[in-house]
Formats: structure tokens, C-alpha cells, sequence
């Protein structure tokens, strides 16, 4: 299997997922009731790409679940602006944040965040996007949050690692999840169309796929990727052997 048939057979599978979902926009331009938006693209405007580039920091390390309510606590008192969390005192950004977890260094990473958009050049509506290594160069921020950030707020190209995306490609037979990461994204981005669209809803379709079968311990017989994926064939055929030998030694 190649990097886009599994790509396709997600696709086909789960359909568009929508990602990354602008809360703020729930129920409005054709966003469901969470903000998200399959086949849409990423925002063209300023609120748009700072509000996903926030919920990128927040989700880090946690599920979005939690990190959508400590972003729905920041937009519900009006804090979803690079100048209001600049100024705001840390103890009380962290107070908002808390649902996200590691709350303090959430909100110190969050002002150093807003610190750069102020610096950032305006473009028509939005921002001027910057570069990657500039993104990295802020204090909280890591290769996988500056990719999120990247491909789903600015539309560029940058393919997002995580826990997800190693265990599938790890189990599928794609890669060595123990790659380095600039390695492996490497090795994607050269394997798949330079394309945000596919950039954006393939990492959406592995979470999916992450979140709902291949967990850290896996449900593999039911798994609509198990004739592929030499990890499940392995474990299936392992666990049949185990069954039979323990059945023939009560005999």
C-alpha cells in the first residue's frame, strides 16, 4: 500500500471530516453545530486563523473535546483576539484555559502566540503567512502545533505528525513510527500531492480513524482497513493460533 491508497480508503470510508472546526462560527456558513466544515478550506480571515491557531496550542496534548470548552470559555469572554490575551495576566488566561490542562504553560504559550500574530503583516483580510521556522521560534510552539497551524489556519502545505499518524502508518506498514519527525514528514510530503486540501483531510481522516479503531490497543477484527494492514493480520492470526493450541490442550 502506498501513502494515498490510504488515503483514498479513508476517504471512502469516513467521508470529509470537516476539520479544523471554527466554534465561533457553529451553525453559521454552512458549519455544523460544532464549527466544522467538510470540504471547506482554511479561513481568509484574521479572526478566523488566529481563533485555529489557538486551538491548536490548547489541543496539545489533550483531546480537542477539552480543548474546544477552555476555546468556547475564551470566546465567550470575548478573549479569541491576539491584543486581548497579549494583555490579559497570566493567571487569568490560565483560569479560562484550565479545561485544556497544564493551564499555565497553556496561557504563557498562548500570550507568546498572540505576541507574534500582533507582529504579524496584514494580507487583504488575513495575515501574511509566515514561515516555519519563524513559527518555531515561538517559546510553546512544536513541529506538530506550527504544521497544524500552518496547513489549517494559513492553507500551506505541512504535514502534520502525531501519535495518530505514527500508529497507523507504523501498523500499516508505511513507515517506522519511530522516525524522527522531520524524517517522516519528509518522507509523507514527498509521497503525497502537494496539496492543502489532501494535507488537511488526511491528517483529519487518521485522527478519525486513531480516535475510533486504531487506539493503543486496537479493535482489529471489525477494523475496514484490516486486509492492509499488516499489524491487525498479525495480531488476528496470532490470536486464532493462541485459541486453537489453548482448545487442543483441553482435549
Amino acid at each position: 500500500m502506498h501513502w494515498m491508497d490510504l488515503y483514498h480508503r479513508l476517504l471512502e470510508i469516513y467521508g470529509p471530516r470537516g476539520w479544523w472546526p471554527l466554534p465561533s462560527r457553529a451553525g453559521r456558513d454552512g458549519r455544523d453545530e460544532r464549527g466544522y466544515l467538510p470540504g471547506g478550506g482554511p479561513p481568509s480571515d484574521r479572526a478566523g486563523i488566529f481563533e485555529i491557531s489557538v486551538g491548536a496550542v490548547l489541543t496539545q496534548g489533550i483531546s480537542w473535546t477539552n480543548a474546544e470548552r477552555a476555546l468556547l470559555r475564551l470566546l465567550e469572554n470575548d478573549f479569541l483576539d491576539p491584543r486581548r490575551i497579549a494583555d490579559c495576566p497570566p493567571e487569568t488566561l490560565a483560569s479560562l484555559v484550565r479545561p485544556a490542562g497544564y493551564y499555565n504553560v497553556k496561557a504563557r504559550k498562548l500570550i507568546e502566540l498572540s505576541g507574534f500574530f500582533l507582529g504579524l503583516r496584514p494580507d487583504g483580510p488575513g495575515f501574511r503567512a509566515p514561515g516555519r521556522t519563524d513559527l518555531l521560534r515561538v517559546w510553546g510552539i512544536g513541529p506538530e502545533t506550527a504544521d497544524c497551524i500552518l496547513t489549517y489556519a494559513f492553507g500551506i502545505p505541512s504535514f502534520v505528525i502525531d501519535e495518530y499518524t505514527r500508529r497507523i502508518f507504523g501498523r500499516t506498514g508505511l513507515a517506522d513510527p519511530k522516525e524522527p519527525y522531520e524524517k517522516l514528514r519528509t518522507a509523507v510530503e514527498r509521497g503525497i500531492p502537494d496539496s492543502p486540501a489532501v494535507y488537511a483531510e488526511y491528517h483529519a481522516l487518521i485522527v478519525e480513524h486513531g480516535k475510533l479503531r486504531c487506539r493503543t490497543r486496537p479493535d482489529c477484527r471489525p477494523c475496514p482497513l484490516l486486509s492492509c494492514c499488516e499489524y491487525g493480520l498479525s495480531s488476528l492470526s496470532y490470536e486464532t493460533a493462541r485459541t486453537k493450541h489453548d482448545t487442543s490442550s483441553l482435549v
